[in-house]
């Protein structure tokens, strides 16, 4: 298990080897709860290599911070 950080957001990601395919899985936790994250179908193999595993995972906890509103928060505003 690692921990990283992206954009102030604590990660924690595990990767696991299952029949000699990679699998990787990852956690975040936000102010408005925690996060589990796959980056792969619920029917995937797995990769060939723990490395491909890790920064697929990797990848998509990035681009699902960037994507929210998490990563780049907006004011709130009175109408």
């Amino acid at each position: 298990m690692e921990t990283w950080t992206y954009k102030g957001h604590l990660v924690t990601q595990r990767n696991r080897q299952r029949d000699g395919r990679w699998l990787s899985s990852a956690k975040f936790r936000t102010k408005q709860g925690e996060m589990d994250l796959t980056a792969y179908p619920p029917n995937f193999e797995g990769y060939d290599s723990e490395a491909k595993a890790k920064e697929a995972t990797a990848r998509f906890v990035r681009d699902q911070i960037d994507k929210s509103r998490l990563a780049n928060p907006q004011p709130f505003a009175f109408n």
